[in-house]
């Protein structure tokens, strides 16, 4: 039987960060998918498992999370967007997407999951 809490995408490249999501969002009742690293293996996930929503860090070492933000789009599936630079070159098809800087505190991720239904 499959579980019937929400999943929520992990897309981070950055370990401690990554470790905290997944507390976070196990905080809030949901279930983690991932942490992955790279575009390739969340598209791979977004592709053969059912996600309910996704957090994604912009910048994955040389590439950026767009091609995975535009799956989920497609799919509608809600996300965050995450980075540490705080004047990001976001494509205007991502403007309207909840956005959070680095350092990710537990709390605005939270909140970002509550105002989906999540948290």
């Amino acid at each position: 039987m499959a579980d019937p809490k929400p999943r929520v995408l992990i897309v981070e490249d950055d370990a401690l960060v990554a470790l905290e999501m997944v507390d976070v969002i196990r905080g809030c009742g949901c279930v983690p998918v991932g942490p992955v690293a790279t575009v390739a293996a969340a598209l791979n996930i977004v592709q053969v498992e059912p996600v309910t929503a996704a957090v994604l860090d912009v910048n994955l070492g040389d590439e950026h999370v767009w091609p995975v933000a535009d799956a989920l789009d497609a799919r509608d599936v809600p996300y965050v967007l995450v980075t540490a630079s705080s004047r990001v070159k976001v494509p205007e098809r991502f403007t309207a997407r909840p956005f959070i800087s680095k350092p990710v505190r537990g709390d605005s991720v939270r909140e970002i999951l509550a105002a989906i239904g999540l948290c």
